[in-house]
């Protein structure tokens, strides 16, 4: 009798704490669909124009619209910077308690991203018509002071018919660096796969499937009522839709 007892009031603790912490979120099987449009300014300047709408989960999406500039320093080199108007993002602090705990309404919350970036690419001699890419970039949110890291090596093989480049496919991993946010050192970890058809000089359409995981980590609110701590996972999914626009 004890026994029973004893294992109802640690389902009933289980209950609780878990009607307290954020829900494990695994296999969203999601939409993604990306424009980019590229002006040829110069030899060495590119202003480039991103649309992107991110089926996160089936009750919540992200909306983006991003200006950058880019300036090639060397053959292999270059700098950027952009800004990006962004709806919808959700965040660690956004687990409140209201009246019970529950993730806030950010659909329609807006907010104004800017960074910096640093890229790298060479052909990579042992393997033919393939590049190797790294990106390092800084980004900075402006409503909440958000900093973090983004590093993203990846690998473009191109596929040519008669002379001409047909296919790319390529592969990239991105990991995002919190710099004074979250009790992670990692906060997200993405894999992007896919394909990119030259359909003529200017439209370049692809699909891809980008897998991801990431972590909710202990909210402020949370912090102010409770000693303990959490992390919980969520997982994602992704088949996207992508047009490159080239000026």
């Amino acid at each position: 009798m004890i026994k029973i007892l004893t294992y109802l009031l640690f389902l009933s603790c289980v209950q609780i704490y878990a009607a307290h912490v954020p829900p494990i979120e695994k296999n969203n099987q999601q939409a993604r669909f990306k424009v980019n449009s590229f002006y040829k300014l110069t030899d060495w300047d590119t202003l480039v124009f991103k649309g992107d709408y991110f089926k996160v989960t089936d009750d919540r999406d992200e909306k983006s619209l991003t200006f950058e500039y880019r300036h090639r320093i060397h053959n292999n080199f270059k700098i950027g910077g952009y800004g990006t108007y962004l709806v919808g993002k959700r965040y660690d602090d956004d687990w409140v308690k209201s009246p019970t705990w529950k993730w806030a309404d950010t659909q329609s919350r807006s907010e104004f991203l800017i960074g910096a970036n640093v890229s790298y690419k060479k052909l990579i001699s042992f393997v033919k018509n393939s590049i190797f890419e790294l990106r390092y970039t800084n980004e900075h949110n402006s409503r909440n002071s958000h900093n973090h890291s983004i590093l993203r090596p990846g690998f473009t093989k191109v596929f040519f018919n008669q002379g001409k480049a047909l296919i790319n496919y390529y592969f990239q991993y991105e990991l995002i660096i919190p710099t004074n946010y979250s009790d992670e050192t990692i906060s997200e970890q993405w894999i992007y796969t896919g394909f990119t058809w030259h359909l003529s000089r200017r439209f370049k359409p692809g699909v891809f499937v980008q897998k991801g995981v990431g972590k909710w980590t202990t909210s402020d609110e949370y912090s102010r009522s409770h000693t303990d701590t959490y992390s919980q996972d969520h997982k994602y999914t992704v088949l996207g839709i992508s047009l490159n626009i080239y000026l």
